[in-house]
């Protein structure tokens, strides 16, 4: 991001990575079992540098889709205000708080 000089996607590059954030540090509190988050990153950076896109595609994708599938399952309904599992709440009233602003 550091040669892009649109301000406007620089702008839209911070929100997308604030809600990227936020469900991502959501999913490693509500997650049932621990990940080998690591090993993840490890293997996407593998077939990155194999120039294997095919497989960087698709191991990002399965990365990607284990947090969706966490936030899923936790079976939060109405997140921006009524969390119904007791992790969350602590996030929720940070966030009210503004403390659920990331730095980058």
């Amino acid at each position: 991001m550091a040669g892009c000089s649109s301000p406007w996607l620089l702008r839209l590059h911070g929100q997308l990575y604030d809600q990227s954030e936020r469900y991502r540090r959501l999913s490693v509190s509500l997650a049932p079992r621990r990940r080998n988050i690591g090993g993840e990153h490890q293997k996407i950076l593998d077939a990155v540098l194999a120039r294997d896109a095919d497989k960087a595609i698709r191991l990002l994708a399965a990365h990607l889709d284990a947090t969706t599938a966490i936030i899923i399952d936790a079976d939060i309904e109405g997140f921006a205000g009524r969390p119904h599992h007791p992790r969350v709440r602590p996030l929720v009233r940070a966030e009210a708080r503004g403390a659920g602003r990331l730095r980058r």
